[in-house]
């Protein structure tokens, strides 16, 4: 009969190979956005753009009174990432068509919106807001003109998930790091608080506002795109082959496919 140590020197190499395959193994989703807008400041709330080309973020110049401009916009999550998945990366990119004289070297910055909100057919033209239509985001409005946000200009965290600096425009920007990580995972295991985030642009000084791109706009390869890696939940296989190997070694835990079973 062969004996314990022969078992342990043939089979466990082999089951720390599959279990590490298994460990190892990480899946890339990109996404474009379920809806966006942008909150173009007013004291009327009548304003909005859910249908538009492109969204915008920033403050106006002094001939249209420094307003404020703030996009919102989420991602479908639901039935994209399994169920126990964990969040290892994400990457959200804009493509910027038109840029602020003052917004050069000033920062855009992410943050998530802590209640619903809504795109409606509403267009507007270029740089200007068109006629808020039932059911779109406003300044005031989460959705015209019956559901006011509870403070005017969205509710959003106040603590920025990422940030990123403006250097001129014709060209695409990334925002990324761990706390985007942690929201996104936070939706994907709750999608009833996935609300999407709401981009804050420098609103200290005049002429900063950004024109981005949106979903709807022409161009395919300049819509914004939600980059998001995961390890899937491991198939059975995998927990089975981490027994094996602990038994094999007697009881004793390994170290790396420790992540296997936890994932």
């Amino acid at each position: 009969m062969r004996s314990t140590s022969f078992l342990k020197g043939s089979l466990l190499p082999a089951a720390l190979a599959v279990v590490l395959a298994c460990q190892a193994r990480a899946a890339v989703i990109i996404l474009n956005p379920s809806k966006d807008n942008t909150l173009f400041q007013s004291t009327t709330g009548t304003e909005s753009s859910g249908s538009g080309i492109s969204i915008f973020a920033g403050r106006t110049g002094a001939l249209d009174e420094g307003r404020f401009r703030r996009a919102v916009m989420a991602f479908d999550l639901a039935g994209v990432i399994p169920s126990g998945a964990i969040i290892t990366d994400v990457t959200l990119t804009l493509f910027l068509l038109q840029a602020g004289s003052g917004s050069a070297g000033r920062s855009v910055s992410l943050h998530p919106l802590t209640a619903s909100w809504g795109e409606g057919s509403s267009v507007g033209n270029v740089g200007a807001p068109g006629t808020a239509s039932a059911g779109d985001a406003t300044w005031l409005h989460r959705f015209h003109s019956a559901t006011p946000w509870t403070t005017a200009g969205g509710d959003f965290e106040s603590a920025a998930s990422a940030s990123t600096i403006i250097n001129g425009a014709n060209k695409s920007y990334s925002w990324s790091g761990p706390a985007l990580v942690e929201d996104v995972q936070t939706w994907a295991t709750n999608p009833a608080v996935n609300f999407g985030w709401l981009f804050r642009g420098d609103e200290t000084a005049l002429s900063t506002a950004l024109r981005f791109t949106s979903r709807e706009t022409v161009n395919a390869a300049q819509r914004p795109q939600l980059t998001v890696t995961y390890n899937p939940v491991p198939e059975p296989s995998c927990a089975g082959l981490l027994s094996l190997g602990v038994l094999l070694l007697g009881g004793r835990t390994l170290h790396r496919p420790r992540a296997c079973h936890e994932l």
